[in-house]
């Protein structure tokens, strides 16, 4: 058959299912990413007046530890694939999950 002629073939089953599953690994990625700056940006990010990272990590209670425990699994995920996309803490701020679950705001 000539280069000319057009030719349209339907992918086969194997690779369309590959093409699949490359398509879902990338949408999960990026939602994995998008999810882990908007949680960062929850807690550190455009707060009104007054209203400090410390005063919602003292709203969550005991759940502010586990939120830390699992934010900082993400961010080291995250950071396994693309240490660029990884949003941490901000400089200066230190944080201590206490025995209650509770997580106090402290400064270097």
């Amino acid at each position: 058959m000539s280069i000319l002629t057009e030719q349209s073939t339907e992918p086969d089953y194997v690779t369309t299912r590959a093409d699949q599953i490359k398509q879902h690994i990338r949408h999960s990625w990026r939602s994995i990413e998008r999810n882990h700056r908007s949680g960062m940006r929850l807690l550190w990010d455009d707060h009104p007046e007054g209203v400090t990272p410390q005063d919602i990590l003292d709203a969550l209670g005991t759940s502010a530890g586990e939120a830390f425990i699992l934010s900082g699994k993400l961010a080291a995920l995250i950071g396994d694939v693309d240490p660029s996309a990884v949003i941490n803490i901000p400089e200066g701020v230190t944080y201590t999950i206490n025995d209650d679950g509770t997580v106090t705001l402290g400064s270097e």
